[in-house]
Formats: structure tokens, C-alpha cells, sequence
């Protein structure tokens, strides 16, 4: 396996992504005894409240990337998702301080997060710079950048909110530690893009090539960032859904699970999906068939990833109990169904490549409404119903299993479909020749 191109791409970051994942594993511990829940929680809620906007700062231009093969249309499409990083982090300042000085407008759960919602901008520009940096490199395949870029986020992460914990900075001192850390992963980006652009390439960076790139790349921004804040909804609904109906504390444990069961997401999954993102842009230039190979990465990561969960399914509580602490036992409840959503969010990963590269950002859309919807209603009426957290959070990660099963399955269907009338479209042109 590791002789095919695919195969040594995802070796490379995949081995980028074990060191990763084992730093914030081996410090899991540390940070579970010197932060509190409620900490946590804050945290949890400030990213989950963050997220939202964080995800429409590039209006998803950076992915138009993936659908050119010319060098300066590239470079201006990434100076457009930078542009539009810096103006919405502006307009995003501008609001949170305004709703810092009055927090009568915000709510009581908004509210609670204090001087911390005035990071919401920085997380939007750190978040949103650095997708857009990583997006050249996996384009130009350079997966040595990728792979050093997630160390340095990693490390800068870890050793701030180590720091962080010693000195007793509370909340503020672990947001404060991760915001670090990608700006420091987004300026290392930043660096290697102008370097490898080079001078012709930052002279090619223009006014006009930037507006025919939002022109031409509209459906991005139109459908594809609709799309991809539905999805964000989804992942940050059950945080601030557990705020709102039971507790800041609800929140923390959340997150705490999260942090465990999206360690097979960041290990193999996203990097693999980024790979094959770029593998079945390529194909797709080629006219070579792209669903066989989907049909293998989709099989493949659900058969690496279903031993953990299932571990995670089975011992839960005493896992988290053990390995953070009593207080945190709770946690290995939420992580018990959690497992399903994270699944099922994993193996449909390249799904959601499939539908940018073929042009489906319409089908994706509705597909993360329906999610969207359908995840806020399970976990308010779990709670209206039986006031449990536990419960809340199995409604949800039932539903959100049965709708990603059903949207690998029509995303299938659609693709096999297109293929089919390309290769008729083919035949009749090479008959008429």
C-alpha cells in the first residue's frame, strides 16, 4: 500500500498527526487536574460560540484552489480567503466589544463568558488564516510543510497551557494557550506560501485578480460556507444546547469527551480526507474514475476507526475516570454515545471532499440543514422530556449517525451517476471521431 502515491501522502501526515495526537493525549491528564469543569466549560463555550463565524471569515474561497490548476488564479484565490479573514475579524471586533459592554444584550449563557468573548475575533482570524495557509500546501502537495505546521500548533498549544495551568490562569489562560498556538501554525503558513509563490508570485497579486476569483468561485460562498455553518452548528450545538439547559459544567464534560473521541479524526481522518481531496481533484483532471477510490478510503477509515469507539462504547466511564480524574467519570457517559456521532462524522469525511470537488455543494447544504435541524430538535426535546444530559446527548448521536449513513449513500449515488454519463459522453465523442 505504501508504494501508491495516496498511500505515502497519508503516511506522511498521518505520522505528523500520531505525534500530535499523542502530545495532547499524554498532557490530557495534566490539564484534566489543573483545570477545573466549569474552566473547561468556558472554554468549550467561547469555541463553540466562536466557531460559528469562524467558519464564514474565508467564505470557503480557499477551496476553490482545489479547482485550478493555474498557479495565478491560486495565488489571488488565497489572497481573496485571507481578505476576507481580515475584514470579517474587523466587523467581528467591532461586535464583541460592543457586546462586552453590554451584556444584557448577549444573554445569560453568552454572558457568562465574561473578558473571554472578546477573543472571538482572534479565534476567527487565527482559525481562518491558517485553513487558508494549509490549503497551498495540500494543493502543491508539499505534506513535509503540513507535517511541521502541525507540530508547531501542537507544541506552542501544549507548553502555553501547561504554563497556563501552573500560574492559576483559569479559563482565560487555556483559551489564551491554543490561540497561540495556531497563530503560531498560521504564521508559519503564511511564511511558506510567499516563499514558495516567490517574487513574480507576490507581484501577480492584484486587485482585479482577486475580484475575478470571488466572481468566478462564487458558489463557495453561496453554498459551500452555508453549508460547512450548518455542520459547525451541528458540532457546536450540543455544547451550547448542555449550557443553556443544563449547566457551564454540562459543557466541560462535553468537552473533555470531545477532546478524547475527535483524537481518531485528527489521527488518520482529516489528514487522509485531505489527501484524498487532493488524489480525486487530480483524478477528476484526468477523467480517471474517482468512485473507486472513494469507495476504498470510506471502507478503509470506518474499519480503523470502529476499535476505538468501540472501546470508548464499552468502558467509557472508568476509562475517563481513571486516566483524568473522578470528576471527570461523567465525561466517559457522554463519550459512550458521543462515539456514534464521531463515527459516523469520520467516515464521512470524503463524502464531503467528494461533493467540492464534483461541484455537490448544493446537496451539502442540504444535507447539514436536515443535520442542523434535526440534532437541535433531538437534544431539546431529550432534555424537555427527561432532563437528562445523558439522554440529550444519545438522542443526538442517534440522529446524526442515521443522517451522515444516509448522505454517504446518496453522495454514492449522485457520483456514480456523473461518471456514468461522463464515460457515455466519452464513448460518443471518440464514435463521432
Amino acid at each position: 500500500m505504501l508504494r501508491t502515491t495516496f498511500a505515502r501522502s497519508t503516511a506522511i501526515l498521518t505520522s505528523a498527526a500520531a505525534i500530535q495526537n499523542l502530545m495532547v493525549l499524554a498532557v490530557s491528564p495534566i490539564l484534566s487536574r489543573l483545570f477545573s469543569p466549569e474552566e473547561f466549560g468556558a472554554v468549550g463555550l467561547l469555541y463553540a460560540i466562536a466557531a460559528l463565524p469562524a467558519t464564514a471569515s474565508t467564505g470557503h474561497y480557499y477551496l476553490a484552489v482545489m479547482q485550478t490548476r493555474q498557479r495565478l488564479v491560486s495565488i489571488n484565490i488565497v489572497a481573496l480567503a485571507w481578505s476576507c479573514v481580515v475584514l470579517t475579524t474587523v466587523l467581528a471586533a467591532g461586535l464583541a466589544s460592543f457586546a462586552y459592554l453590554t451584556p444584557s444584550l448577549i444573554g445569560d449563557t453568552a454572558g457568562q463568558l465574561g473578558p473571554l468573548l472578546l477573543l472571538i475575533p482572534l479565534v476567527m482570524l487565527t482559525d481562518g488564516s491558517l485553513a487558508t495557509g494549509r490549503i497551498w500546501d495540500l494543493r502543491q502537495a508539499d505534506y513535509r510543510s503540513l507535517f511541521r505546521n502541525r507540530l508547531i500548533e501542537t507544541g506552542v498549544t501544549i507548553v502555553m497551557q501547561l504554563a497556563a495551568g501552573l500560574l492559576g490562569a483559569g479559563s482565560l489562560g487555556l483559551a489564551c494557550g491554543r490561540l497561540l498556538g495556531v497563530g503560531a501554525a498560521s504564521a508559519d503558513a503564511a511564511i511558506v506560501f510567499f516563499r514558495s509563490i516567490g517574487r513574480r508570485g507576490r507581484r501577480a497579486i492584484s486587485l482585479r485578480g482577486i475580484r475575478k476569483a470571488a466572481s468566478r468561485y462564487w458558489r463557495f460562498p453561496a453554498y459551500q460556507t452555508p453549508a460547512e455553518l450548518l455542520g459547525t452548528l451541528c458540532r457546536q450545538m450540543p455544547p451550547m444546547l448542555l449550557a443553556i439547559y443544563f449547566s457551564v459544567e454540562a459543557t466541560g464534560l462535553y468537552w473533555m469527551a470531545n477532546r478524547v473521541l475527535e483524537r481518531p479524526v485528527l489521527l488518520f481522518g482529516a489528514d487522509m480526507s485531505r489527501v484524498f481531496l487532493q488524489q480525486v481533484a487530480e483524478r477528476r483532471d484526468r477523467d480517471h474514475g474517482a468512485l473507486g477510490l472513494f469507495v476504498k478510503v470510506t471502507l478503509f477509515m470506518s474499519a480503523l476507526a470502529l476499535p476505538p469507539f468501540i472501546v470508548v462504547i464499552i468502558f467509557g466511564p472508568e476509562l475517563f475516570g481513571f486516566v483524568f480524574g473522578a470528576q471527570w467519570q461523567l465525561a466517559g457517559e457522554y463519550a459512550r454515545w458521543m462515539a456514534l456521532f464521531s463515527f459516523a462524522y469520520l467516515f464521512a469525511l470524503p463524502t464531503r471532499g467528494m461533493t467540492t470537488v464534483f461541484g455537490l455543494q448544493r446537496a451539502y447544504a442540504i444535507m447539514e440543514a436536515i443535520r442542523a435541524a434535526l440534532g437541535a430538535l433531538s437534544i431539546a426535546l431529550a432534555a424537555r422530556l427527561t432532563g437528562s444530559d445523558i439522554d440529550a446527548m444519545a438522542a443526538f448521536s442517534v440522529v446524526q449517525l442515521v443522517v451522515l449513513s444516509v448522505f454517504v449513500l446518496v453522495i454514492f449515488l449522485i457520483v456514480r451517476r456523473l461518471e456514468a454519463a461522463r464515460r457515455r459522453s466519452a464513448d460518443v465523442a471518440g464514435a463521432l471521431s
